[in-house]
């Protein structure tokens, strides 16, 4: 597919990682309507939307406005990916993200990091702590493996 327009790289990167119109609007706080204007080149997102964006398809706004960029699919591309069904879960994951305090806070971090602090918070302290152990153990474990 050649990119033209900023319209045609949203939507070349939406489809890229298999999302639907719905799911970018919902993480850029936009309804679906918008967000298809977006696509079809009949509206054109303002600089926050922009941000919000590029910093979900983890690129930068340079990025995301150089039409020239071919997309190939098979590459790997680090956001997350949308669940089966379980669309509740990702509701309260998007919510968590647009808290501006949140937005902030994991800004640079990758989709897996984000996700992975998002189930972390919700852990008790206790479990919180058992979490970490269990992860030295398993670091400690995988270097011992690759020692051999």
């Amino acid at each position: 597919m050649e990119i033209n327009s900023l319209g045609d790289k949203l939507r070349a990167l939406r489809i890229a990682h298999s999302y639907k119109q719905i799911d970018i609007a919902a993480v850029i706080g936009v309804v679906r309507q918008t967000y298809s204007h977006y696509e079809r080149g009949t509206r054109t997102p303002n600089v926050d939307t922009l941000y919000r964006l590029a910093a979900f398809y983890n690129i930068s706004v340079n990025d995301l406005l150089k039409y020239t960029t071919q997309l190939d699919p098979e590459l790997y591309f680090d956001t997350p990916m949308p669940q089966d069904s379980d669309t509740s879960d990702n509701d309260e994951f998007i919510k968590f993200l647009n808290v501006p305090f949140n937005k902030k806070r994991f800004r640079f971090f990758s989709n897996t990091e984000r996700r992975l602090l998002f189930y972390f918070e919700q852990l008790s302290t206790i479990e919180q702590w058992e979490l970490v152990e269990i992860s030295k153990l398993k670091t400690t474990k995988e270097d011992y493996k690759s020692k051999k």
